[in-house]
C-alpha cells in the first residue's frame, strides 16, 4: 500500500525567500532501505526554477518539517559556467 506525503520546500535566492513549493511524494509501505530501516523509499517530485542571468546562491530548506530530502538537479551543460564544469 502506498500513501502520498506532502511537505513544503522553501527556495532562497541570495538569502531572500523566493517561493515555497509543496512537494508530493509517494512512500512505499513495502520497499525498505536495508541500511536505513528507519527510512522509507519513495518516489520523487519535479519542480522547476527560473534562474535569472548573473551569479546567484540558492539555498533549499524544509521548514517546520520532520522529513529529509535528497535533491537532484538537472542543469543543461550550456548553462554552466566554465568554473562549474
Amino acid at each position: 500500500m502506498r500513501r502520498e506525503i506532502k511537505f513544503p520546500l522553501a527556495i532562497y535566492e541570495d538569502t531572500v525567500l523566493k517561493r515555497t513549493v509543496l512537494i508530493k511524494t509517494t512512500a512505499s509501505d513495502i520497499a525498505v532501505l536495508p541500511d536505513h530501516l528507519d527510512r522509507r523509499a519513495s518516489r520523487g517530485d519535479d519542480i522547476y526554477i527560473n534562474v535569472p542571468s548573473g551569479n546567484h546562491v540558492y539555498t533549499f530548506d524544509l521548514p517546520e518539517n520532520e522529513y529529509e530530502a535528497i535533491l537532484r538537479f538537472f542543469i543543461p551543460e550550456s548553462d554552466l559556467s566554465t568554473e562549474a564544469r
